[in-house]
């Protein structure tokens, strides 16, 4: 074989229906999975909860409005009361023509004074280590804890300004000692840094109401 010979290659075959239902069935796994992580980190940030109520219509009529059926809209109720968080993946955040209905609804809700409208990116919801820090307290959320465990852990992050995590789990009588910190931190009566990787060492600090 020479060396300046070419290179002949069969051409695979293609199948347009196929590799379109194959796209779609990829964007569909993947909108899912955004729609898992979006509910994650509304269950792991203190103060913020999924409101449990009929909202498929609503959706469905966002969706209408906005001429796609790629978007994640999560009922919420947050510090100032209820709110549409609307999560967007990124290969719609720029299609120009969604992003112009997206940013119109939005303030058309605030025109309306009604529920309040949160466009978020999808890059927003999956940047690390935010979003494996929401996995970890998320598991957590609803986990019971003891009166006395959490008296115990506030007066550790209340007396010592450089508390840790690993500060607070060791005054807990609970078996997940851990567990207990993410619990209190998801349910609001703690604060942790989510924008850093949380180890033993991450601060932990007793949440405080501005006035």
């Amino acid at each position: 074989m020479l060396l300046d010979a070419p290179i002949i290659r069969p051409i695979p075959e293609y199948d347009g229906k196929q590799s379109f239902r194959e796209r779609q069935r990829r964007r569909r796994k993947d909108l899912d999975r955004l729609a898992l992580e979006t509910q994650t980190v509304i269950c792991a940030l203190p103060h913020y909860r999924l409101v449990d109520c009929e909202f498929e219509a609503q959706a469905e009529n966002l969706k209408s409005l906005l001429g796609t059926t790629e978007i994640v809209p999560v009922p919420v109720r947050g510090p100032k009361g209820a709110m549409v968080v609307v999560v967007v993946p990124t290969r719609i955040w720029y299609d120009a023509e969604i992003r112009k209905r997206l940013w119109l609804l939005r303030g058309s809700a605030v025109e309306k004074a009604d529920k309040t409208i949160r466009l978020l990116p999808q890059r927003w919801i999956r940047r690390k280590p935010f979003l494996d820090n929401c996995k970890l307290v998320a598991r957590y959320a609803n986990l019971s804890v003891a009166a006395s465990d959490r008296f115990s852990v506030q007066a550790v992050a209340r007396d010592n300004p450089l508390a840790t995590l690993e500060d607070c789990a060791a005054v807990v009588q609970a078996s997940d000692t851990y567990g207990v910190v993410f619990a209190l931190v998801s349910g609001g009566l703690l604060t942790i840094d989510f924008e850093s990787a949380i180890t033993p060492m991450s601060a932990v600090e007793e949440y405080r109401v501005e006035r």
